[in-house]
């Protein structure tokens, strides 16, 4: 399921639509500038506007549409003004840099610009509080790692697996590098097949992950039905293989697998048989769980790509995924230990093979 969507995230979600629209960037400042210019935005949305003004080279831009803002009262995001005026006129007067703390402060946002080290040498209290900002950071994140952790234990003693898959998939978002994440993600493989009968055979009710039943909420469809109405509309007028790939990928990173199938399909009307896009369909429709139709296309390709050893390793490790999934475990356990002997290297499989092997005992 995508989350719902905060005030911020509208706006960058806007922002992807004008760019896959195929405005330039320059059209797409004057887009922003003028839509909001003259509403209210909290910091987090100015700071959205403005990350996006910075990356996109407007400067100056950046700076017209903040003092603006700080005109009509407007809390503003100090560290984003403070970098684009830099970027501008990189010999500010020492009035000017007395004003950019002045009108932090004033704002209550002085430790805003430790985001910045521009006025680090102008103003002796900026280094501390950043060093200050870093430690409470380091410390929230050190105790937000901790209750994941505790609340993984908990949803996983409970059976709560839809819950725990949506927060291990959050856990890795925010600590990527910890070395706590390898276990977790040991233990969502082991979670795909709990719950599964033991024979595809088995009277009993095949349990599904509660995901891949869940439907965004009304107002995160709307967003997304737009961008891929806009998308393909784009398509249409400008019918590009490549940019269909690209537009996929994107409806994958928002969980769109439905759209990002469509988009692939198209993508494959003009590339028939090119291995980057059957791969990437094999791998959404494995996502959407019809596993059925990635096993038949598997048995097609078996055949034909017999003579590139790597990709044919790669059909057998998602066989494998398959059939597990399916419940049919001897199976892939076997197709699986033929690709660790196979690839004694492919630290991935070996993994799988040895959940799937405790799972089975």
């Amino acid at each position: 399921m995508v989350a719902s969507i905060s005030s911020s995230a509208h706006i960058e979600l806007e922002i992807q639509e004008l760019l896959v629209s195929g405005l330039s960037l320059g059209d797409v400042v004057s887009h922003l500038l003028k839509n909001y210019s003259k509403v209210r935005l909290d910091i987090q949305e100015l700071e959205t506007v403005s990350n996006f003004f910075l990356a996109a080279g407007y400067h100056f831009s950046l700076l017209q549409f903040l003092t603006q803002c700080l005109s009509r009262n407007l809390t503003i995001p100090w560290a984003h003004f403070c970098e684009a005026l830099f970027l501008t006129t990189p010999m500010l007067t020492e009035s000017i840099k007395s004003s950019l703390i002045k009108g932090a402060e004033a704002q209550g946002q002085l430790e805003n610009l430790t985001l910045v080290s521009h006025l680090d040498h102008f103003d002796d209290r900026l280094v501390p509080l950043r060093q200050r900002r870093s430690q409470i950071q380091r410390e929230l994140l050190s105790k937000r790692k901790e209750e994941m952790i505790a609340t993984l234990d908990m949803l996983q003693a409970q059976g709560m697996h839809a819950e725990e898959e949506k927060l291990i998939e959050r856990f890795n978002l925010i600590f990527p590098n910890d070395e706590k994440l390898g276990e977790i993600k040991k233990n969502k493989l082991k979670r795909r097949a709990l719950g599964l009968v033991q024979e595809i055979t088995s009277d009993n009710p095949r349990w599904i992950p509660l995901a891949a039943f869940e439907v965004p909420e009304k107002e995160t469809l709307e967003i997304l039905t737009a961008i891929e109405n806009s998308m393909q509309s784009y398509l249409i007028s400008h019918p590009d293989p490549d940019l269909a790939h690209d537009f996929a990928i994107a409806q994958i990173m928002w969980e769109n697998y439905a759209a990002a199938l469509r988009f692939t399909d198209l993508a494959l009307e003009d590339q028939p048989g090119f291995p980057n896009l059957i791969w990437l369909k094999l791998e959404i429709l494995f996502n959407l769980r019809r596993f059925l139709e990635v096993l038949d296309i598997i048995s097609g390709l078996e055949h034909e790509w017999n003579n590139n050893p790597d990709a044919v390793f790669g059909l057998m490790y998602m066989k494998a995924n398959c059939l597990w999934e399916l419940s049919l475990k001897q199976q892939a356990i076997d197709i699986m230990d033929s690709v660790c002997r196979a690839r004694p290297h492919f630290r991935t499989a070996r993994i799988i093979l040895s959940e799937w092997q405790g799972d089975s005992e």
